[in-house]
């Protein structure tokens, strides 16, 4: 009999306990399909967040701009830090993640619409530009 099967064994048990990380976790759990679409949507994550990132270093930016591309860098952070310590731990049904990548696209939307509304100010702004 294994000491953990022991009824007496007042110690810590192993049970749910997982011995994989997230990448090993990843392929089995979900699969080919699933684990594309986890990658796709990594990688769509990753472009919203730069996008934030390479606007912030604009000229002309709207007022409280500053805070997407804080927020943004500090989202890539985040992401970063959480995918190494999957390879310690198996994290993939975490939702840490997901909130990130949620984060990521609203502040994206929010981003273009502020960038959109200072583009359109700074036209009215122009002399000769009445339409």
């Amino acid at each position: 009999m294994h000491i953990y099967a022991d009824p007496n064994y007042r110690g810590r048990g192993l049970g749910g306990r997982q011995t994989h990380s997230l990448y090993l976790t990843l392929l089995p759990e979900l699969g080919l399909v699933g684990t594309s679409l986890f990658l796709w949507l990594l990688v769509i994550h990753a472009r919203s967040t730069f996008w934030i990132i390479r606007r912030g270093r604009q000229r002309e930016l709207p007022p409280g701009f500053a805070l997407y591309d804080a927020t943004a860098r500090g989202v890539l952070s985040a992401t970063v830090g959480y995918l190494v310590c999957g390879v310690f731990l198996s994290a993939l049904w975490y939702p840490h993640l997901y909130y990130l990548i949620a984060l990521s696209a609203v502040f994206e939307r929010l981003a273009a619409r502020d960038l959109a509304a200072a583009a359109r100010a700074r036209r009215l702004r122009r002399p000769g530009s009445e339409r």
